[in-house]
Order: structure tokens, then sequence, then C-alpha cells
């Protein structure tokens, strides 16, 4: 059997994790799967507009360009990641072509992670919207990042949830919603990364670039998805109880993290 995957997997932690992980175990499954490669343009700077957000736009591109370095560095280990680890479709260019050639396989797979969100619109690719009617369309742990879809996008969100086979969702307000507004049946199943055990995520994982004497004893690893001062009280409380030193990941150039050690180039492996 023959599947294409549609997920987030570019240069973001959790979403090239997991799109790993989807892969991995459909392949346990004796499943070829083949996960949809559309081009996305990494954007190191923001468009600077003469409005209201100018001021921190400009400082934001000013600390960008001090970190620019590190960027890159990180961006071409995630490419290394995915080019050895992740089976790819050829690479499309736009969603139009996605809609006009789509890939042949015998299931169509939306992954997780913000896939049912329709901040975005209803893209096609994110909505499996392509491709043959007869091909089985299924969803796998889907996340909305928000539970209600906004009203003008209401008719196309309910035809496009429709056409699905099998309906799974990542969070149980999400199922419950889905399947009210849209007369089906929609199941909740974990996020694909906790799919793998320990074992293997540890097979895969290579050894630390950070000298020895930054990793060496116990440490408290932090990855701040959302600046939080709350976190930093926290780390403070258990820097005390423990003695640990912190050591954070975080891509971006500001660090919401005080009196830690900062990562800004590590890559998934």
């Amino acid at each position: 059997m023959k599947t294409v995957t549609v997920t987030h997997y570019k240069m973001n932690y959790g979403a090239v994790l997991q799109a790993y992980a989807l892969q991995q175990q459909l392949q346990k499954l004796g499943v070829k799967d083949e996960l949809l490669d559309l081009k996305v343009r990494h954007k190191f700077f923001n468009k600077v507009k003469f409005n209201k957000h100018m001021p921190g736009n400009v400082y934001g591109n000013m600390l960008s360009l001090l970190h620019i370095l590190p960027t890159k560095k990180r961006l071409n280990r995630f490419r290394d990641f995915i080019e050895k680890n992740i089976i790819m479709t050829r690479c499309y260019g736009t969603s139009e072509e996605i809609v006009k050639n789509p890939p042949v396989a015998d299931a169509y797979i939306t992954g997780s992670d913000q896939m049912f969100n329709t901040y975005w619109g209803i893209k096609p690719e994110r909505f499996l919207r392509f491709g043959s009617k007869e091909t089985n369309r299924i969803s796998y742990a889907s996340s909305m990042g928000g539970v209600a879809v906004q009203d003008k996008y209401l008719d196309e969100f309910i035809s496009a949830i429709k056409a699905y086979s099998f309906l799974s969702v990542r969070e149980e307000s999400s199922a419950n919603y889905i399947s009210k507004l849209c007369s089906v049946t929609c199941s909740t199943n974990i996020d694909p990364a906790l799919l793998l055990n320990k074992e293997e995520w540890s097979k895969l994982a290579s050894g630390s670039k950070l000298s020895p004497s930054v990793t060496r004893g116990k440490y408290i690893l932090v990855y701040p998805l959302l600046e939080n001062p709350l976190l930093s009280d926290v780390l403070t409380v258990i820097k005390k109880e423990t003695g640990y030193k912190v050591i954070v990941i975080n891509p971006h150039p500001v660090c919401c993290i005080k009196g830690g050690r900062v990562v800004k180039d590590a890559g998934p492996f």
C-alpha cells in the first residue's frame, strides 16, 4: 500500500520530529509512505513598512542579522536531517501545482500539527483537496490550533471534512466540535512523536556538539515555545532546589530565559 502524508516538516523541531515519527510508524505497518514536499522559503528578515510595527520589525531584523550565522547552521542541520531520514515526493512549488498534477497513492493522510487550523484558509494540501475522489482520505491526530472555524470558511471546511474516510484529531475539544459541526465521527489520537519509544529516539540522536564542559553533569534542558515570565520563575526555583545548570534550545534572536547556556544552532539530531 502506498500513502502520501501532508504535514508540517519545515525548520521546526516538533514539526520535523512528528513528521518523521508518523512515517516510521507507517513503515512498520508495511506501508510505503512519502511526505508531500511543498517548497517553503525561510524568511531571515521581516518586511519593514511605515506603520506602528516598523520600530519592532527594524529592531528584530537587527537582532536577526547578529545571529545569522547560527541560524544558517541550524537550517542546514534541519535540511540534513530531512534528506537523510524522511522519504519525500517530488518537490511542488505551489498549491495549484499539487492540484493540477497530484501524487498518486492508495490513501492520502493529513498528519498532525496545526493542519486543520483555518487561519491560513482552506488550503488544498492541508485538507487533501487534490487527487482522485476515489482515494481514501485519512486524518491522523490533526490539530486545529483553536477550536472554532472562522465563519467565512465554515461551508468549505464542512465540505472538506466530509470527504474524509476516517477522522482523528489531537484534542478532545476539537473532536467534539468537528463531530457536531460536520455530523461525522471524529476520534482522538496522540501526537505522532509519541508513537516512537525512548529507544527508537535514542538510536536516532547524535552526540551533542557542545563542549564536554557544558554538558558534563546533570542539567535542565529547556525549549521555550512561547515567552512566559512564569517559566523563568519556575526555573529559578528548580535550579535552587537541584543545583543543576540550565541549557536552553532557543532558535529566536531573543531568549526569555536568563542565567542559562543558550544554543541557537541545534538541529533535530
